[in-house]
């Protein structure tokens, strides 16, 4: 997901994982935007990028830096919005589950 602000472009990038691999997610994720700068569009060629993660453990823990979402106005994250997400997880997870012997 990506938010335009003046002349930066803000990048959050949703992970859902295992809890114990949410460290590691949130650094494959910063590792693979690094040089998202190098693939602008025309569009925000001259916008400066900030990319920063959102992860959400299959149970339904978030991990998010609201530092990074400070310059969007974006000062907590609701609590609605929140258990909006952890259940949608937790539903999404269980139905990969279920199906997880299926052929599709």
């Amino acid at each position: 997901m990506a938010f335009v602000n003046n002349h930066k472009v803000y990048v959050l990038e949703l992970t859902v994982c295992h809890e114990t691999n949410m460290v590691n997610s949130r650094d494959y994720k910063v590792n693979k935007y690094k040089d998202l700068w190098k693939s602008k569009a025309e569009i925000i060629k001259n916008h400066d990028i900030s990319v920063t993660t959102c992860e959400v453990s299959a149970l339904g823990f978030l991990q998010l830096d609201l530092e990074a979402m400070k310059p969007l106005g974006i000062l907590k994250c609701e609590n609605n919005f929140r258990d909006q997400l952890t259940s949608l997880v937790i539903s999404e997870s269980f139905n990969i589950y279920i199906k997880r012997n299926t052929s599709n």
